[in-house]
C-alpha cells in the first residue's frame, strides 16, 4: 500500500513537471522527510530553489537537524554555502540545531566553517550561544576560529555561551584555547556577561580558567558590580572569594557593587557583600550617595533594613541636593521604607537646599499613604520651602486630590501664603487654567480646598 501510495505521489508531481513548488520541498526537508525530498527532486524540483528570504532545502533541512536529509539534497547537487539574505549558511543552521551528524556532512561537503552571517557572526557564534557543546567540538576539529569575533559587537564565541549560561560549552571552547579575558568592544568580557546573567556555574568555570576578577568594562563596571546589579547572589559570592574588590567604583558614576545591589532592592545580595567588608557609608562619585539613598529609590524595605542594621548614616545627605534617604522613598511614594527609615531614626522634618522636606516630596508626587506614614512621625504639615511653599501647595498644583485631602485633615492650613503671595487655591487654579490634560483632577482639588475654607 506505502509503495502504491508513494508511485501516485511521484506520477502527481511529474503530471505538473516544473510547476513544482519549492515549497514542496522545503517542507520535506524541515520534517526530514528523506523518501519525499526524494521524488520531489525526481519530479523536476530545483534543489537549491530559494525562498523569499533567500533559505534553500539544504537550510530547512540543517535547521532541524536532520543529516540523513543534508545528505541526500546534497548529493543533489545543493549549493553547500548558499547565503540567505541575512547572510547565513546551512552550516549557521545546523549550528543552531546542534545535530553534530548535520554539521559533519555539511563540513565533509565543503561547507566554510569561518562563514559569516551579515553581522560578522560566525558558525561558531550559533553553537555557543545555543550552547551546543558537542557541535562546538565538531567545528573546531574543523578549524573554527575559537577567538573570532563578530563584526557587530566584537563578541566571541566564549562570549555568546557564558553569557547565556552554558558552563559546558564555556569549558570547551576554554579548553580549546579561548581568551578568557578577551573584550567585546564595550569592554564587556565572559565574566561580566556570566555575572550579569547569574550564571553561577559559568562564573567559577572562567575564574578557575583565569578569568580576571576585577578586569572593568569601558565604563569601569567589574563583573561584581554586574552581578550586584542584578542581586545575584551566588555569583557575587563566587566573585569575593575569587578576590573581586567589594569597595571598586565604577567610572560611570563613582560607585560600588553595594550600591548596584542596594538600586536592585536584594537584601540578599546587599547581606552578602557587607558581610564581605563593604563600606556601608561609601558615596558615590557623581551625587555623594550612600546605597541607602539608592535602597531608598528601589523602595525595598528589606534591603534598607540590612543597610541600617549594618550603621549606614540614616540621616546622610546627598551632595548633589542635601537629600536624606527619607526624601528619596518619600518622593517614590515607598510607605514601607520611609516607615522603617522613621523607626531607624531618620529626621522627619529634614530640609534639603532648597527648603524641601520629605513631605513636599511625597505631596508633590501625591503619594498619599507616604505622607500619612510622615504625618504619624510627626513632620510638619506646614513645613515651608525657600519660596514658602507647603505641602499643600505642591499636592494642589500638582493635582493631586487625595495627598491634598490627607494634608488638610491633618491641619494643613489651606491659606497660608508663599513669599509670592499665592496660596494653594492660586496653584490649583493655575495649574487648571493651563494643563494640556484633563482638567478633572483639579476640579477636585479645588473643591477640596474652597471646602476647607480656601479664598
Amino acid at each position: 500500500m506505502k509503495a502504491l501510495l508513494a508511485l501516485a505521489l511521484l506520477v502527481a508531481l511529474l503530471a505538473i513537471g516544473k510547476s513544482v513548488h519549492a515549497d514542496n520541498l522545503h517542507a520535506a526537508a524541515l520534517v526530514g522527510d528523506v523518501a519525499s525530498i526524494q521524488m520531489i527532486l525526481k519530479a523536476g524540483a530545483n534543489v537549491n530553489a530559494k525562498r523569499t528570504d533567500g533559505s534553500t532545502a539544504l537550510h530547512s533541512a540543517a535547521v532541524s537537524g536532520h543529516a540523513a536529509a543534508v545528505d541526500v539534497l546534497l548529493k543533489a547537487g545543493a549549493n553547500v554555502n548558499a547565503k540567505r539574505t541575512d547572510g547565513r549558511t546551512a552550516l549557521h543552521y545546523a549550528a543552531v540545531s546542534g545535530d553534530a551528524a548535520a554539521i559533519e556532512v555539511l563540513l565533509k561537503a565543503g561547507a566554510n566553517v569561518h562563514a559569516e552571517d551579515k553581522d560578522g557572526f560566525k558558525v561558531l557564534h550559533y553553537a555557543a550561544n545555543k550552547g551546543h557543546a558537542a557541535a562546538i567540538e565538531v567545528l573546531l576539529i574543523a578549524g573554527a576560529n575559537v577567538n573570532a569575533k563578530d563584526d557587530k559587537h566584537g563578541r566571541t564565541a566564549l562570549h555568546q555561551a557564558a553569557f547565556n549560561g552554558h558552563a559546558a560549552a564555556v569549558d570547551v571552547l576554554l579548553i580549546a584555547g579561548a581568551n578568557v579575558n578577551a573584550k567585546a568592544n564595550d569592554g564587556w568580557t565572559a565574566l561580566h556577561y556570566a555575572a550579569a546573567e547569574g550564571h553561577a556555574a559559568a562564573v567559577d568555570v572562567l575564574l578557575k580558567a583565569g578569568a580576571n576578577v576585577n578586569a572593568k568594562r569601558t565604563d569601569g563596571w567589574t563583573a561584581l558590580h554586574y552581578a550586584a546589579n542584578k542581586g545575584h547572589a551566588a555569583a557575587i559570592e563566587i566573585l569575593l572569594k575569587a578576590g573581586a574588590n567589594v569597595n571598586a567604583k565604577n567610572d560611570e558614576l563613582g560607585s560600588t557593587a553595594l550600591h548596584s545591589a542596594a538600586v536592585s532592592g536584594d537584601a540578599a545580595a546587599v547581606d552578602v557583600l557587607l558581610k564581605a567588608g563593604a563600606n556601608v557609608n561609601a558615596k558615590d562619585d557623581e551625587h555623594g550617595s550612600t546605597a541607602l539613598h539608592y535602597a531608598a529609590v528601589s523602595g525595598d524595605a528589606a534591603a534598607v533594613d540590612v543597610l541600617l542594621k549594618a550603621g549606614v548614616n540614616v540621616n546622610a545627605k546627598n551632595d548633589e541636593h542635601g537629600w536624606t534617604a527619607l526624601d528619596y522613598a518619600a518622593n517614590k511614594g515607598h510607605a514601607a521604607a520611609v516607615e522603617v527609615l522613621l523607626i531607624a531614626g531618620a529626621n522627619v522634618n529634614a530640609k534639603d537646599e532648597h527648603g524641601w522636606t520629605a513631605l513636599h516630596q511625597a505631596a508633590f508626587k501625591g503619594h498619599a499613604a507616604a505622607i500619612d506614614v510622615l504625618l504619624k512621625a510627626g513632620a510638619n504639615v506646614n513645613a515651608k520651602n525657600e519660596h514658602g511653599w507647603t505641602a499643600l501647595d505642591q499636592a494642589a498644583f500638582s493635582g493631586h486630590a487625595a495627598a491634598v485631602d490627607v494634608l488638610l485633615k491633618a491641619g494643613a492650613n489651606v491659606n497660608a501664603k508663599n513669599k509670592y503671595g499665592r496660596t494653594a487655591l492660586h496653584y490649583a487654579m493655575l495649574a487648571r487654567d493651563n494643563t494640556e490634560g484633563s482638567i478633572k483632577p483639579y476640579q477636585e482639588v479645588i473643591r477640596l480646598l474652597r471646602e476647607a475654607g480656601a479664598r
